[in-house]
């Protein structure tokens, strides 16, 4: 066992405190929870699979060593959209706080009236795209420096991971749901795309919960994206800075986000980044 401990990737620390750290959360607030054994369950089943992979990797197999260093990005899904089953154990829903900020600083509810200004069926598609961009972000980002970076790899991983879970333990303890919960439904419709309007709704359907609005981790993550991209593939950069800007609008014109959240957004991403580089250095520090 303490062959395995030592054998330990950064970001496998990562998911395993995670889920000590909410494991503990889902037991004080017991009472106000249902069904919390499956959940608990799930986690040491998380921990389990780490450690059934590290000793897999003896097997130098390809598709296992993908997996062994991409799984955590599958783990990712099932903690965002268990913080809407975790949310409300301390405050309550924010909305009406961001709705008052964005009415004062705008003078009007920008997540609703942006697609009323330009409601045109092409730019929501545009703006569809935009926001499905952000799984291609997510995945591709890691997928780049495994390919051409690997030396790179498992610090840009670790930093990415560090900081979907910083933002999924804000969620947890200041919870807010986006104006497409939030406003009644006839506020929220948008005008028809095409392809990525369809994808995108087949998305939403089973993946998307009343969960993490502010700030919003679509900016943050994307911010953090960029600037991975900037110091290591600066030429890709210049080819992801527009799907970036259209995912960044896109948030605010799908109604998935209010206009604060942007802003938040981009300021907590930069400042998850650098926290952390000071955790990977840390970890790191420890490990050797």
């Amino acid at each position: 066992m303490n062959k395995l401990i030592l054998k330990l990737k950064s970001f496998d620390h990562v998911i395993i405190l995670y889920s000590i750290i909410t494991a503990l959360i889902i037991m004080v607030g017991y009472n106000k929870l249902q069904n919390i054994l499956p959940h608990l369950l799930i986690r040491f089943i998380f921990i389990s699979i780490i450690f059934f992979l590290i000793y897999l990797e003896r097997r130098e197999n390809r598709t296992l060593l993908f997996f062994r260093n991409f799984y955590p990005l599958l783990f990712l899904s099932f903690f965002y959209g268990e913080t809407d089953y975790l949310n409300n154990l301390i405050f309550n829903n924010l909305d009406s706080v961001l709705v008052n900020i964005d009415q004062f600083l705008f003078g009007l509810q920008p997540s609703l009236k942006f697609s009323e200004y330009i409601a045109s069926n092409w730019f929501s598609e545009v703006m569809h795209f935009g926001y499905f961009s952000y799984y291609l972000f997510t995945f591709g980002v890691p997928l780049l420096f495994y390919i051409h970076k690997p030396e790179q790899f498992e610090k840009a991983l670790f930093i990415i991971i560090s900081s979907f879970s910083i933002y999924y333990l804000f969620f947890i303890i200041f919870p807010s749901i986006g104006p497409q919960f939030y406003f009644q439904i006839n506020q929220t419709l948008v005008p028809e795309g095409y392809l990525f309007d369809k994808i995108m709704h087949l998305i939403t359907e089973y993946g998307e919960t009343e969960t993490g609005a502010f700030p919003s981790s679509h900016v943050g993550m994307t911010v953090i994206f960029l600037i991975l991209i900037w110091k290591n593939f600066k030429y890709y950069f210049r080819i992801l800075l527009t799907p970036a800007i259209l995912l960044i609008f896109s948030t605010v014109y799908l109604k998935a986000h209010y206009a604060i959240d942007i802003f938040a957004g981009a300021i907590s991403g930069y400042i998850f980044y650098l926290i952390s580089i000071r955790l990977y250095k840390l970890v790191n520090k420890q490990n050797h």
